[in-house]
């Protein structure tokens, strides 16, 4: 966690100074300048496979995002965000009970994308790329000797490590006023998210799923 936090006050130190050194000129074309935003929001995680049940959970995430302009109506989004992030998986019990097993794991991404504003200030669309550095996977330990119900030979145990790097296909929307907007974000992993089985001997734990992500919330641009 400590990684992460230094990683995004890192990127906020360079994007408040780069903000103090460089002066673009306002042209007839458009008014507007580069803008440093804080973005505050909620999202809904999931993983899709077919080895086994999962339920979409909801977390939050927070983060900075630089707004650079080309035009009038292109230019590009670019920034950090910190995200917490559940899921549920089934398992039962040494008594035959099934239950929801809520596992959580902190994330940092890095995005880039390419943003079009079809209300200048007001109204835009964005997509592009985006890399995410996923901790482990933490449970509440009373659940620690619990089955998958899926894949009875396993437990949960065996199911917390993931991929620590993942990368992602997204795209959104933001509207609303100058400085005040509201973003909706959907985000695709294309590469597996959970790590690869370290037991070759048993291809039970080679687990397969993409995440996927709804992320909506507010930006605050500073200027």
């Amino acid at each position: 966690m400590k990684k992460f936090l230094f990683a995004f006050f890192l990127f906020s130190s360079a994007v408040f100074y780069s903000q103090e050194n460089i002066e673009k000129p306002i042209d007839s074309i458009s008014q507007s300048t580069d803008k440093l935003g804080l973005k505050i929001g909620l999202n809904y995680f999931g993983l899709q496979g077919n080895q086994f049940e999962t339920q979409d959970e909801l977390g939050f995430n927070v983060g900075l995002i630089f707004k650079t302009d080309l035009s009038k109506h292109a230019g590009f989004l670019y920034g950090i965000d910190i995200f917490k992030q559940y899921f549920s998986v089934e398992a039962i019990d040494l008594l035959g009970r099934k239950e929801n097993v809520k596992n959580e794991f902190l994330a940092g991404q890095i995005h880039f994308s390419f943003n079009y504003s079809l209300i200048p200030n007001h109204l835009s669309i964005f997509a592009g790329p985006a890399v995410q550095f996923n901790s482990k996977l933490d449970y509440d330990n009373r659940y620690k000797n619990h089955q998958l119900v899926a894949q009875p030979s396993l437990s949960i145990t065996e199911f917390k490590e993931v991929n620590r790097f993942n990368f992602i296909a997204q795209g959104g929307i933001m509207m609303g006023l100058k400085n005040i907007q509201v973003f909706l974000n959907y985000q695709y992993g294309l590469s597996n998210f959970m790590a690869p089985s370290k037991d070759q001997q048993n291809p039970d734990k080679e687990f397969k799923a993409n995440a996927s992500t709804i992320t909506a919330g507010l930006v605050f641009f500073l200027n």
